[in-house]
């Protein structure tokens, strides 16, 4: 079974690959999700889902780390990021 496959750091290169027959080979990309806007995000942050806020769990320290995946990555971290800075603020971190 033949299969072509986007790859690459911007996946503009294909790469094709010959997979055997059994057991079952499925490509399952992910699905593109629907776009959010800004609420949506703020919603998500306000509301997390088990686990307190991010401005309850910052509460009594003094320095977090932040890590975001890089630009090989689809996340939106450019639009996160505001609200992920404000959670921090709201729970007493500081800009450095």
């Amino acid at each position: 079974m033949k299969m072509r496959l986007l790859h690459s750091s911007w996946y503009d290169e294909e790469l094709e690959l010959e997979l055997p027959d059994a057991p079952k080979v499925v490509h399952a990309p992910p699905a593109d999700a629907p776009a959010i806007g800004d609420e949506e995000i703020r919603a998500a942050f306000m509301n997390p889902i088990g686990t307190r806020r991010i401005s309850e769990l910052a509460g009594g320290r003094k320095t977090v780390t932040v890590v975001v995946d890089d630009l090989t990555r689809p996340t939106p971290a450019w639009r996160i990021a505001p609200f992920l800075l404000e959670e921090l603020r709201a729970g007493g971190i500081g800009a450095a």
